[in-house]
């Protein structure tokens, strides 16, 4: 009869170390749970951020087109001018 009090104690005392650890085991899920979230919400923001500066480069973009296209024209008007 002793051998199984002893038994079921040993039992017990593992199940409570087990417990102990698993309660370990949540808090660190939990937290990097939350460090998750912060990087999630840090990449969206940069995902913003990047969306706005890929706007500017197309905007950029324009305008260099249209510059480009003013240099060609200046270029052809100052060729087809006789040199005197």
């Amino acid at each position: 009869m002793q051998s199984i009090y002893e038994m079921l104690s040993s039992i017990s005392g593992t199940q409570l170390r087990h417990g102990n650890r698993f309660d370990e085991i949540d808090q660190r899920l939990e937290s990097m749970d939350g460090r998750l979230g912060n990087v999630e919400g840090r990449l969206e923001s940069v995902e913003g951020r990047l969306g706005s500066v890929e706007g500017r480069l197309g905007s950029v973009e324009g305008r260099l087109g249209s510059v480009d296209g003013k240099i060609d024209t200046v270029l052809e008007i100052l060729r087809g001018q006789p040199r005197g």
